[in-house]
């Protein structure tokens, strides 16, 4: 799938080798390690290399780690090119493991992604406590982190009129009674 046409924003693109790709039978558990070695390990050091490449090339005025290996490929950037650094996260699992070793040791990727040095920190607010688990692992973030939520602006929406309520449920087929739940994220306990 092509990219959307953005001016000013060009997309390079690069594979990502696959153990499936071999043809090998794949069990569960060696599905799992391929992912895992992909991501932890293959995605960061091939990302870090494409992009220390075109940073010598061209000039660019920052590097934008989006999410947990995008930030760890830009850590394994960083020393080389002394460019700005923005750590971008979309929430994190990694409050409820803050006081346990064994599982911060088990989430080793994200905790060196939130520990990675950077100018600025984008956390999104959205319930998971990102603002607090960076303080934690992080506390020179502090001063750098944009805590943003996603949603709407309360100010500027306004709830349906009674007639755009009906309408809409008699497109979707659905009577004054039927209870309707619209959500675009995934109902999750730890998301709270």
């Amino acid at each position: 799938v092509e990219p959307p046409t953005i001016e000013g924003v060009t997309y390079h693109h690069f594979h990502l080798p696959s153990l499936q790709e071999s043809r090998l039978p794949m069990p569960g558990p060696a599905a799992m390690f391929d992912q895992k070695l992909r991501f932890a390990l293959l995605f960061p050091e091939l990302a870090a290399r494409k992009a220390r490449r075109l940073i010598e090339d061209d000039g660019y005025d920052l590097v934008y780690g989006y999410e947990v290996h995008g930030v760890l490929a830009a850590r394994m950037l960083r020393p080389a090119d002394r460019l700005p650094l923005v750590a971008r996260f979309q929430g994190t699992v990694m409050h409820p493991h803050l006081d346990n070793r064994i599982s911060l040791a088990r989430r080793y990727e994200e905790v060196l992604a939130l520990k990675t040095p950077a100018d600025l920190y984008v956390m999104t607010d959205d319930g998971t406590q990102g603002d607090q688990v960076l303080a934690r692992l992080n506390p020179a973030s502090r001063d750098k982190l944009c805590f943003w939520r996603n949603g709407l602006d309360l100010q500027h929406a306004r709830p349906p009129t009674p007639e755009e309520t009906k309408a809409a449920r008699e497109s979707l087929g659905l009577t004054p009674d039927d209870f309707v739940l619209v959500t675009s994220s995934r109902l999750a306990r730890w998301k709270r």
